[in-house]
């Protein structure tokens, strides 16, 4: 009997342990490690190509209307939001400042991701939800592949939000979420990883509550002319890049269903440039030589009518 009462006094402490803990997980947010999907940083052979799947055209009408969403509300913050501009970037110094200490370098501003984490960060406090996954079941990297239209490469989320708090003490409010981020091993990880590249921090405050997301990127190559989001079958696409961390220009590409791994159609050589799929949402991914395969990194998401 003594033995089953130790028992149940310990899962007693534990439980309250774990009660008492939740409000300082649930303000830093769930981790969001970066999408290779197993295609990302790491190299591969391309595999056998399935023959054509067909996409849902609802799912494409809501990622239209988020990317609609996206660019209002970085024009003009919805119900009395307010971008807080310093503390952004303070807290992108401060990540750097971690990274300087793990000698890593540092990560570049980025506008688009900044307006894609913005968006996020908004969205959460229209919505009255704190999640990495919005209502409609978006990911981070469904809508930074929505919002940034020139983007290849993997990306990487951390998010955070917290009461009670005076937007005038710039400082102590980033130190705060930075410190958070830091004493939770997943989102530490995101911070210091050392293939991300750039970043992109939305600050939204309004009252005394505030809103951090942190959209990270390793960026491997820019479309010179970012893709519209709306595209036409038998359209030509302009797939030219500009290079960021590859050294060689991605030589095929191909439209994959989002967030399934699975190819929608044929991989394309990247001069053949007429769209060859039927209506849908998709998402490209460019294929980059390496050592007698490829490397195989997501870009944006894309409508087809």
């Amino acid at each position: 009997m003594k033995t089953i009462a130790w028992l149940a006094f310990f899962e007693g402490v534990i439980l309250a342990g774990i009660l008492w803990l939740n409000p300082v997980f649930s303000s830093i947010g769930i981790i969001m490690p970066p999408d290779t999907g197993g295609i990302g940083n790491t190299a591969f052979i391309a595999p056998p190509m399935p023959k054509g799947i067909p996409t849902q055209v609802t799912a494409a009408d809501i990622m239209i209307q988020y990317s609609t969403k996206a660019d209002d509300w970085n024009q003009q913050p919805p119900d009395g939001a307010t971008f807080l501009s310093q503390v952004e970037q303070r807290v992108l110094e401060l990540t750097n400042a971690e990274r300087r200490q793990k000698r890593l370098k540092p990560l570049k501003h980025e506008d688009l991701l900044q307006k894609a984490a913005r968006t996020h960060s908004l969205d959460m406090f229209v919505r009255q939800f704190f999640d990495h996954a919005n209502p409609e079941g978006r990911t981070p990297q469904d809508r930074v592949a929505i919002v940034h239209r020139g983007l290849i490469g993997t990306t990487g989320e951390n998010i955070w939000s917290q009461n009670g708090w005076d937007f005038s003490k710039v400082d102590e409010l980033a130190q705060r979420a930075v410190n958070g981020w830091m004493n939770s091993p997943g989102h530490r990880e995101n911070i210091l990883r050392k293939k991300f590249t750039h970043l992109g921090v939305g600050g939204v405050g309004k009252g005394d509550q505030v809103w951090l997301t942190q959209n990270f990127a390793s960026i491997q190559a820019f479309l010179k002319q970012p893709l519209n989001i709306e595209l036409k079958q038998g359209e030509l696409l302009n797939l030219a890049t500009n290079p960021v961390s590859q050294r060689r220009a991605p030589v095929k590409y191909a439209f994959w269903l989002p967030n399934k791994g699975v190819l929608a159609a044929e991989v394309l050589s990247i001069s053949d440039q007429q769209i060859n799929v039927g209506p849908g949402e998709y998402r490209l991914r460019f294929y980059f030589p390496e050592k007698g395969r490829y490397l195989i990194y997501p870009g944006p998401q894309v409508v087809v009518k």
